[in-house]
């Protein structure tokens, strides 16, 4: 840091130093002195760090204010004595001083950092002067310095933690997933290598009732299952009685790919909380192992399990690291059935660091799932400031007790316009991963999958309660696409906006394209033991299921049957009819007066035909033929239908007044709007109707008409 020059003052009053010390630490100040035989013997070192408020240097944290020199030769007080009787420092002798301010807060990387020596009266009052109070300056005597220096450490910033994240929601795995899954696993499994600091996550929905979660049961998947297991843990094990059962390959591709963590969605509760403790959690027979269950934790802060005896006891209110929530062939069996896999919140250490993870689930879930005793915490409807209200103690627990300074929140809130919402309402937390919105994110670098178009820009940068920049990222469904965020975040624990490279982060296509492109060669994603090949084994497997079941026709069509999301949960749709229609067919059997029948948009979950794309020109077609079953183009299958219809909800009849009407329509399309797709929206039969979106909720409805249409 150089020498500084004394100040201009008296020399026989005191003298003071001034430096920068902007961009170093550990300041050392260090000096030779002596005085003449009639000068004041003691003085006092005063430092500043604002450049006008002077503290005295107590080093033993005593001050003695105006009091004598009780420490002659040291430094006490803030004071130097210059006559030390031990023969050192003595009158006309040249002593050295060096004073260590590393200990002093503030001292280090300042622009108004100085210090200064005042000397005493030579008198028994023992007062020390200021350096601007001539009137009091003894005329005798002088104090000499040479050799005056400031030394110090360059402050070195550390290098930036840059973290990968790899993230997907909404898997629910469909027809497609067959394919798809195995493409996901395979990129997963090559990108997840390409930085040192990498994290894998879900933000939930990780299955749907359909063909695909219903082929994990059919006995044909036991071996394959049990050859998924024995390569993830490493080889054969003992007590090795692993059991097909529903849900169990989707939780098994979620283990294979490396899932680190995932938070609760709502289609997680759609078979019941029985169900979802069967998946999730481990079985045992004995000392037999019937299932493992998910390897990572599911984590909700939002929700409240102590009523509910399928999920109580796989709940820790403990915050613990991720691994506390696996399981492996060396636990017994009953202790493998006794893992916990629910918490609000989780730990992932990578290379050192600490990430706190938090989950949030749908305020919503009572109403469009089937969460039986496990409650809401908090109210049952979409409010973001109630909903920050619960997540801003967990954040903060993680960040003052654990000092992470690294917080990534998985959400489920069914709508992206919920997870912006809600971000500037927090602070602390660094990433937002939305899910069940089904949003494509992308930037202007990613290539999209036939048909697609991204929804929103990624990563939607905005930023907290406190200021600091939160990035929110989401991707569509059904494996589909890979997240990837790759960040640096500062030495203060912020994400460093700027670091994100388009070309880097984004939508990576689970496709046949998008495995070449990060693998070079299409085969090399697939050797054995590799995620893109176990999982494809599973998927072969669940393929062979469903295939027998594409054989099995109940009808035709000669045109798309729209079901995909977006259409039939904001619009009427031809699917849409059909399906409402008949549900009323069937009800009239039973009941010859039913005249209306309704059904939910999102109990339609996808589209009965296919969408056909060459360069731009795109279009919708029936379904597609499908040899090895004997099926036709425009064959509508046995698959198709559950496929579409995955919840296979039973019809219920009820009289209704002309106001009950009209209060069903209106909730139907209460939450219509731009960017809006509520399961809630009105499939019907019977009944037409007119409204208007930009009008109040609960009055949206123009005018609705009894119209009954030949069967």
């Amino acid at each position: 840091m150089g020498t500084a020059s004394p100040g201009a003052t008296n020399e026989s009053s005191g003298v003071e130093f001034r430096t920068s010390t902007v961009g170093h630490e550990n300041i050392i100040f260090s000096y030779d002195h002596r005085l003449s035989n009639s000068a004041t013997r003691t003085a006092r070192i005063q430092y500043t760090l604002d450049g006008s408020t002077w503290v005295n240097l107590d080093l033993d944290g005593t001050n003695y204010d105006n009091s004598a020199c009780a420490n002659r030769g040291g430094l006490d007080g803030g004071r130097i004595d210059g006559s030390d009787p031990a023969g050192t420092n003595v009158s006309d002798s040249w002593g050295r001083r060096v004073i260590d301010f590393s200990g002093i807060t503030g001292a280090n990387d300042n622009p108004d950092f100085g210090i200064r020596i005042l000397a005493a009266h030579y008198s028994n009052t023992g007062e020390f002067r200021q350096a601007n109070n001539v009137a009091s300056i003894a005329t005798g005597g002088t104090w000499r310095f040479d050799n005056v220096s400031f030394t110090a450490d360059v402050i070195t910033t550390p290098p930036p933690f840059t973290l990968q994240i790899l993230h997907a929601s909404d898997f629910e795995g469909a027809v497609p997933a067959t394919e798809d899954a195995p493409r996901f696993a395979a990129i997963v499994d090559s990108l997840e290598h390409t930085y040192a600091n990498s994290l894998t996550l879900s933000s939930g929905d990780n299955f749907l009732p359909g063909p695909f979660m219903s082929a994990g049961e059919d006995p044909s998947l036991v071996a394959p299952l049990k050859a998924a297991y024995e390569h993830l843990y490493g080889g054969p094990f003992a007590n090795n009685d692993l059991r097909a059962g529903i849900g169990r390959v989707d939780i098994t591709i979620l283990n294979l790919i490396g899932v680190q963590a995932a938070t609760l969605g709502n289609h997680e509760f759609d078979l019941g909380t029985s169900e979802l403790r069967n998946i999730i959690a481990g079985v045992n027979s004995g000392t037999n192992i019937r299932w493992f269950g998910a390897q990572f934790p599911y984590l909700s802060s939002n929700l409240n399990f102590s009523g509910d005896a399928n999920l109580s006891n796989l709940f820790t209110a403990t915050r613990e690291q991720n691994t506390f929530f696996k399981s492996n062939p060396a636990m017994t069996a009953a202790a493998i059935s006794a893992t916990k896999k629910l918490a609000p919140s989780t730990i992932i250490t990578v290379n050192g660091e600490e990430i706190g993870i938090v989950g949030a689930t749908t305020q919503i879930l009572a109403s469009i799932s089937s969460p039986g005793a496990t409650t809401l915490i908090g109210p049952s409807v979409d409010d973001m400031p109630a909903l920050a209200a619960i997540l801003q103690p967990v954040i903060d627990s993680l960040i003052l007790a654990e000092g992470i300074d690294k917080i990534v929140l998985m959400c489920h809130l069914q709508q992206l316009t919920l997870e912006k919402a809600l971000a500037p309402l927090l602070t602390g937390v660094d990433v937002i991963i939305a899910g069940g919105s089904h949003t494509l994110m992308a930037d202007a670098t990613d290539r999209m999958r036939t048909g697609d178009v991204a929804a929103e820009t990624y990563p939607f940068l905005t930023a907290g309660l406190d200021g600091k920049p939160i990035a929110i990222v989401n991707t569509t469904s059904e494996y589909k696409y890979v997240g990837r965020l790759v960040v640096d975040f500062d030495e203060n624990g912020e994400i460093v906006p700027a670091s994100i490279d388009p070309a880097i982060s984004g939508a990576y296509p689970a496709d046949s394209v998008g495995v070449v492109e990060v693998w070079g060669d299409y085969a090399d994603a697939f050797t054995p033991g590799s995620k893109g090949q176990e999982v494809k084994n599973l998927c072969d497997a669940v393929k062979n299921v469903i295939i027998a079941k594409d054989g099995n026709l109940f009808g035709k069509t000669s045109v798309f049957l729209e079901g995909r999301r977006n259409f039939v949960r904001t619009e009427e749709t031809n699917l849409g009819n059909v399906s409402a229609d008949a549900n009323r067919y069937i009800a009239r059997r039973y009941d010859p007066t039913v005249q209306i029948s309704i059904k939910n948009g999102g109990g339609i979950r996808s589209a009965i035909g296919y969408v056909n794309a060459v360069g731009g020109n795109v279009s919708l077609e029936p379904p597609q033929a499908n040899p090895l079953a004997g099926k036709l183009q425009g064959d509508i299958s046995q698959l198709d239908i559950e496929n579409s219809l995955r919840f296979n909800n039973l019809l219920s009849t009820l009289t209704l007044t002309a106001a009950n009407l009209r209060t069903i329509l209106e909730h139907g399309v209460a939450a219509s709007g731009p960017g809006q797709t509520q399961g809630r929206f009105p499939q019907v039969s019977g009944v037409r109707f007119s409204y208007n979106e930009t009008l109040a909720a609960g009055s949206r409805i123009l005018n609705a008409v009894i119209a009954i249409a030949p069967e």
